[in-house]
């Protein structure tokens, strides 16, 4: 992977396994992923379900100052759910992924990290009780991070009243009670990054009887269009452009980007006031899965200037 991305402008800083096969019984190779290159260890979109591979996985990192990526979803309770488990599901009929999943999930990785020590990051975090928690765990001096998926600050559970499968997501849209708590933790600094989850599907897994349509949006390109309309007082541009590039950097223990005279420019060039059109000849990737299809957006990415290589559409 490395390899291959020597070659383009974008670097790539890949993820390892956590377990085998990411089956959640036994420890992945870590070691050697991580001489090969890895940044940190987790499996995926599957939540560690397994305790005690979780709290064998924090004491082996330590060894190397090495970093845990935990997806806080308890399966035994949100089997079955498609959207948040609250009014709107209960108007439209929809079995419910409950709040509590997430919560049980977090509650019982602090308690994990706080017996071995060591570096977890929860990925994902999605409801106002997850973010209290992990305030608490940080002011208790726990070295835990995490980041908020950028679509869980742009819509709540009532964008799936139509039964569009582009907005079943996994965590799914909360409230806008949650949203609020979400934002005020980026603010405040509980919540060290916003990421994309851009999660490609077929359109055959989405365009079905909602039930039965897949989980995941993309949004990579859409992204800074999406970001531009969070800004407010207490998110302002500068803030949120830091919570989605040097963030993740943080988390992942990579150095930060700096805009500064004998540094290699590692630059993202913007346009705040660009429109485009999001449709199926602009759009980039092979997916169709994205809620804006269709709209007039403002804002987007027009270069990109990584050391010697650069890229600029046409």
């Amino acid at each position: 992977v490395l390899n291959k991305a020597s070659q383009q402008v974008t670097s790539v800083h890949p993820l390892g396994a956590l377990s085998k096969k990411l089956e959640g019984e036994s420890l992945a190779e870590i070691l050697d992923l991580k001489e090969s290159g890895v940044v940190a260890f987790t499996d995926g979109t599957v939540p560690i379900m397994n305790a005690e591979l979780l709290l064998t996985a924090l004491q082996y990192v330590q060894k190397f100052n090495g970093i845990v990526i935990s997806r806080p979803r308890d399966l035994s309770l949100s089997s079955g759910g498609q959207m948040h488990e609250g009014s709107v599901s209960t108007s439209l009929g929809l079995v419910g992924m409950s709040r509590l999943s997430e919560i049980v999930m977090i509650e019982r990785d602090l308690s994990i990290l706080s017996y071995t020590g060591g570096r977890l990051h929860i990925h994902g975090i999605s409801t106002f009780e997850s973010v209290a928690l992990i305030a608490k765990a940080k002011k208790s001096g726990l070295a835990v991070t995490c980041d908020v998926i950028l679509h869980q600050l742009c819509y709540s559970d009532d964008s799936l009243s139509s039964f569009d499968s582009c907005y079943k997501v996994d965590p799914p849209l909360r409230t806008n009670k949650d949203i609020k708590a979400l934002k005020k933790g980026l603010k405040n600094g509980t919540i060290d990054a916003v990421t994309i989850d851009h999660l490609p599907q077929d359109t055959e897994a989405k365009n079905l009887e909602f039930d039965r349509a897949e989980f995941g949006m993309i949004g990579l390109q859409t992204a800074f269009s999406s970001l531009l309309g969070l800004i407010s007082i207490e998110l302002p541009l500068d803030m949120l452009l830091e919570k989605l590039s040097n963030g993740p950097r943080h988390v992942l223990n990579l150095p930060a980007v700096k805009i500064e005279k004998g540094e290699l420019a590692k630059l993202t060039l913007l346009d705040t006031r660009l429109q485009w059109e999001y449709n199926q000849e602009s759009n980039i990737s092979k997916s169709i899965n994205s809620p804006l299809l269709g709209h007039l957006l403002t804002g987007k990415s027009v270069g990109i200037i990584n050391g010697e290589k650069s890229y600029f559409p046409s």
